[in-house]
């Protein structure tokens, strides 16, 4: 529905501003092509967002626990500007239930577009946005506590990460390296003592797996 209301949006403004400048016979015939042109720009466009941002939410099936949940990536025409320094966020209403689509900044989505362009060559740039991808979906699936959400994500990004096209032994090593070298550097709200291995935040505790 967003694509072709985004797309009507286009066509009629493109519409308006050229029989607004131009008056002739000539312009009215040549009109439908100069407002399909863009429209259809537009649309092919926001496919291929579509396609990505549902890529995405099945990637991160299994964290979402049976939530029908999704994504929604800032660019021109959906929450440009929005971000505010934040890579992802996703809102909780009164009740503590969360929104059905996470936010994601440009720079999140570009990352992880970059990780399953070459999922090896995966700067840590780009595992962050992956691992920011998986974070949120813990908090589509209806964990508030930043730490929590954290660590569980942590232990759920390999999973996903093979799930954008890396290799288990890859997804693996990339990320035992955020858990060494990003996580401890995390502020305070995202940091628990307990996510370790078995620790009460092990997810699976006892089976000499970590994370």
């Amino acid at each position: 529905m967003r694509i072709l209301v985004g797309a009507a949006v286009v066509a009629l403004s493109v519409g308006w501003l050229v029989a607004g400048r131009f008056r002739t016979p000539r312009t009215w015939r040549v009109l439908p092509a100069l407002v399909a042109l863009p429209a259809l720009a537009f649309t092919l466009n926001e496919v291929r967002w579509w396609h990505f941002e549902h890529g995405l939410a099945d990637a991160v099936r299994p964290v979402l626990a049976g939530h029908d949940s999704g994504f929604g990536c800032e660019r021109l025409m959906h929450d440009f500007f929005s971000s505010q320094g934040r890579s992802g966020h996703v809102w909780f209403d009164a009740n503590g239930v969360p929104a059905r689509e996470a936010f994601l900044s440009m720079d999140t989505c570009a990352g992880v577009k970059a990780y399953q362009h070459d999922p090896r060559s995966a700067s840590m740039a780009d595992v962050v946005a992956v691992h920011t991808v998986t974070h949120e979906a813990e908090h589509l699936a209806g964990q508030r506590s930043e730490a929590v959400a954290e660590c569980s994500a942590i232990q759920a990004d390999a999973r996903v990460m093979v799930a954008l096209g890396a290799d288990a032994a890859t997804a693996r090593a990339q990320t035992r390296s955020y858990l060494t070298t990003i996580y401890p550097r995390l502020s305070g709200d995202y940091v628990d003592g307990e996510c370790r291995a078995d620790g009460t935040l092990d997810r699976t505790p006892g089976d000499g797996v970590w994370p």
